[in-house]
């Protein structure tokens, strides 16, 4: 009987992990709301799509590697000017559209739980941002 993490580890190869980052991010890039957004943040997309690599091997196959370098990433998502909710939303639509026709529906189900827990925890830092900022407005 196979575990969790070996089904997972079966099903999101690193090759696979691979295919849907590339495409994943050339959406991303091309997507008029949030391709403006990335381009003014990534100064070097080799390292991110690196990077992302490794974040979806350890989201998805619980292997070590990915290791937030400027602090945890809700909160650095949280002071991009501009980032709102639908930002996220659209940012789950594109994933979603990457992942679907790749695996079994059953793997998409699990990777897009993974990904909306991933935007509301981000989308919640986004929502304290904007509160920490109208308080600091109303006490300036």
């Amino acid at each position: 009987m196979q575990t969790e993490t070996s089904l997972l580890r079966a099903t999101f190869t690193r090759p696979a992990i691979r295919d849907f980052v590339l495409s994943f991010y050339g959406r991303v890039r091309a997507d008029p709301m949030l391709g403006p957004v990335f381009e003014a943040r990534i100064e070097d997309w080799d390292t991110h799509l690196e990077r992302m690599q490794t974040f979806w091997g350890t989201v998805l196959r619980a292997e070590p590697g990915y290791v937030p370098i400027k602090g945890p990433p809700p909160r650095l998502h949280a002071r991009i000017p501009g980032l709102t909710v639908a930002h996220y939303d659209r940012w789950l639509e594109l994933f979603h559209e990457v992942i679907e026709p790749r695996f079994e529906p059953w793997a998409v189900e699990n990777i897009m739980g993974r990904a909306r827990r991933i935007a509301m925890s981000f989308s919640d830092d986004v929502r304290e941002e904007f509160r920490r900022r109208e308080r600091a407005d109303t006490d300036a």
